[in-house]
C-alpha cells in the first residue's frame, strides 16, 4: 500500500517519514517518531505561502499543535481518534477540525480524508419588530450612556450589510470609503475579501463613528466575542 500521491509504502497502516517541498525546497522529515511542531510549522509555512491569513493559519495551529504533540505515529487512525475529542462539539466545527487533520496529514503523504455530515439549516430569521425592540432598548440604556450611539450603528450596519459578527469586530477605519460609498470587508468567510456598497442610511452615522479615528483603529472598537455577547445581550434583554 502506497501514500497519497507520493509512493512511499506504508508499514502497518503507519507512514513512515519522508521528505516535502516547501517553499520551493525538499525538506527531510527524519522518522515517524520525530513528528513534532516543527513539521506543523513547515505545514504552516506553506499555508502562508499560498496566501492564507494568519488569523487562519493560527487557528489551525492552535488546532493541531495538541495532535502532533501527543501523537507517537501520525495516521488516519491517530487522526480519527483526536478528531473523536471534538465529539461534544457541533457538526459544523468537527467538519472544519477534520478539514485542518486532512490537510495536514495530506501534506505529509498520509491519506486521510473523514467527512463529517453538517445538517443543512436555515438561519433563524429575524423579524424587523424584533430589531425594533432591540433599538428601542438600546435608546433606553440607563447605564454606559456614551456607548448608545455606538451601539445603534453597529446594530443598523449589521442590518444593512448581513455582515457578520467577526467582519463588524474587525472593520477598520480604512475599510470604510466615505468617498465612493463602500465597506471592504477583509478575510470574511472562506477567507475572501469582498465589497458591499454602502447604504444611504448608513453614511451618517459611519462617518460620525470614523472620524478622529487613524487608518488601522477598529470602527466599533469591539472584539469578536465582545461583540457576539452584545448581540445576545440585546436579544435577551429587548
Amino acid at each position: 500500500e502506497t501514500g497519497y500521491e507520493t509512493g512511499v509504502n506504508k508499514v502497518d497502516g503507519v507512514m513512515p517519514m519522508h521528505s516535502v517541498m516547501v517553499g520551493g525546497t525538499r525538506v527531510e522529515l527524519g522518522t515517524s517518531a520525530m513528528y513534532t511542531s516543527k513539521h506543523l510549522d513547515l505545514y504552516l509555512d506553506s499555508l502562508n505561502l499560498k496566501g492564507l491569513s494568519q488569523n487562519y493559519i493560527f487557528k489551525i495551529r492552535q488546532y493541531l499543535l495538541p495532535f502532533v504533540n501527543t501523537c507517537e505515529h501520525l495516521s488516519p487512525e491517530s487522526a480519527e481518534t483526536h478528531l473523536s475529542n471534538s465529539a461534544h462539539l457541533k457538526a459544523n466545527t468537527r467538519a472544519r477540525y477534520a478539514t485542518y487533520l486532512k490537510g495536514f496529514l495530506n501534506y505529509l503523504g498520509i491519506p486521510f480524508d473523514m467527512k463529517v455530515k453538517v445538517p443543512k439549516t436555515f438561519p433563524p430569521y429575524v423579524e424587523g419588530s424584533e430589531i425594533a425592540l432591540i433599538v428601542d432598548w438600546i435608546k433606553s440604556k440607563k447605564s454606559h450612556k456614551q456607548s448608545i450611539e455606538r451601539d445603534l450603528i453597529l446594530l443598523e450596519t449589521a442590518k444593512k450589510t448581513g455582515m457578520r459578527r467577526s467582519e463588524l469586530a474587525n472593520l477598520k477605519v480604512e475599510d470604510v470609503n466615505l468617498d465612493k460609498n463602500r465597506i471592504y470587508v477583509r478575510g470574511g468567510k472562506g477567507d475572501r475579501d469582498r465589497v458591499i456598497p454602502m447604504h444611504p442610511d448608513l453614511i451618517e452615522g459611519l462617518s460620525e463613528l470614523v472620524r478622529g479615528k487613524a487608518n488601522k483603529d477598529s470602527v466599533f472598537g469591539l472584539k469578536p466575542r465582545s461583540l457576539g455577547n452584545k448581540f445576545r445581550d440585546w436579544a435577551n434583554s429587548a
